[in-house]
C-alpha cells in the first residue's frame, strides 16, 4: 500500500493508502482505521464510523474476580482495550477478550468460591507439576536410546 494523501476525518488527520488494485486503506498512527476495495469513500464513511465508537462514553459497571468493582468507559483508539475506572479512582484497561470480568450484581458468595477455586487450581497445577518433573518419561528419546544399545552391540 502506497500512502497517496492525508484527510482530516472527524477533526483527526488520517493518511489515506492505496493498492494497485483499487483497496484503500484509512490509518491513524499506523493503525488501520478504514479499509473498503470498493471506492475511497467507503474507506472514508469505515473510518469515521470507528473514530466515532472510540469517543463514545459508555458506563459499564462491573466486578473483578478478585472483588473489586469498576466502571468501564470506552474502547481505546488503539490498542481497542477496554478502558475503566476501578472504585479506588484507579483507571485500568482490560484486553477485548477477558474473561475474568464479572457482572456487577455477583454476589459476593460466588466471587469468594471463585477465589477458592482459583486458588486451589493453582495449588493443584503446583503438584502436578512437581510430581511430572519427578516421574515424566521421554519415551521417544529412551526408545531411541534403547534401540541405540541393541544395535551397537551385534
Amino acid at each position: 500500500m502506497v500512502l497517496v494523501d492525508t484527510k482530516e476525518i472527524n477533526g483527526t488527520e488520517c493518511e489515506i493508502h492505496a493498492s494497485g488494485y483499487g483497496a484503500w486503506l484509512i490509518k491513524l498512527d499506523g493503525e488501520t482505521i478504514g479499509q473498503s476495495d470498493a471506492s475511497l469513500n467507503a474507506a472514508v464513511a469505515n473510518a469515521r464510523n470507528s473514530l466515532n465508537k472510540t469517543r463514545a462514553k459508555v458506563s459499564v459497571p462491573f466486578r473483578t474476580t478478585s472483588g473489586k468493582r469498576g466502571v468501564a468507559h470506552g474502547i481505546h483508539g488503539k490498542s481497542r482495550k477496554v478502558l475503566a475506572r476501578m472504585d479506588t479512582g484507579e483507571a485500568q484497561h482490560f484486553d477485548t477478550y477477558n474473561r475474568t470480568i464479572l457482572q456487577s450484581d455477583t454476589p459476593d458468595e460466588v466471587v469468594q468460591r471463585l477465589m477458592a477455586i482459583d486458588t486451589e487450581s493453582k495449588n493443584l497445577e503446583a503438584e502436578r507439576r512437581k510430581l511430572m518433573n519427578k516421574w515424566q518419561l521421554d519415551l521417544s528419546n529412551t526408545v531411541r536410546r534403547e534401540i541405540d544399545q541393541i544395535t551397537a552391540v551385534a
